[in-house]
C-alpha cells in the first residue's frame, strides 16, 4: 500500500510539473509557437536574459520605467538582432515585436548599451 501512495505522489508531481511546465533538466520553459513570450527592457538589463522558444513564436518586449512599475530610468534603449534582422526603435516607453519563423539562436543587443545589454533568444524547430 505505501509502494502505491508513492506512485501515486510522483506521478501527481510529474503531471503537475509538465502542467506548469517546469522540466527537470532546463529552468527555461519553452513555449509553444504561435504564443507570445514577453521580455522586460529595463535600466541596462532584458529580463530574462535567455530565452528558449518554438518557432513561429513571438517575443514582445516591454520597456519598464518608473511610470509603468520597472525601475527608474532615464535612458532610452532599443532591441537590436546582432546580425541586423531586425531592431526596435530606441525608446523609453513602449513595446516592440519579432515573430521568430528559423531556428537558431539569436544574440539581442541594445544598441545604446551593447557591451552590457544583451540577451539571447534560442528558437527550436518543434
Amino acid at each position: 500500500m505505501r509502494k502505491l501512495l508513492t506512485v501515486i505522489a510522483v506521478v501527481s508531481l510529474l503531471a503537475a510539473l509538465a502542467v506548469t511546465g517546469v522540466g527537470a533538466a532546463s529552468g527555461s520553459r519553452l513555449h509553444a509557437a504561435g504564443k507570445t513570450r514577453t521580455v522586460e527592457v529595463s535600466d541596462d538589463f532584458f529580463s530574462p536574459k535567455k530565452i528558449t522558444i518554438k518557432r513561429k513564436t513571438t517575443v514582445k518586449w516591454v520597456w519598464k520605467n518608473a511610470a509603468t512599475g520597472g525601475p527608474q530610468t532615464d535612458n532610452n534603449h532599443s532591441v537590436v538582432d546582432e546580425k541586423g534582422r531586425f531592431s526596435s526603435e530606441e525608446m523609453d516607453t513602449g513595446t516592440f515585436r519579432h515573430k521568430f519563423k528559423k531556428a537558431g539562436t539569436w544574440n539581442i543587443v541594445c544598441s545604446v548599451h551593447p557591451d552590457d545589454m544583451t540577451m539571447k533568444v534560442r528558437v527550436k524547430k518543434s
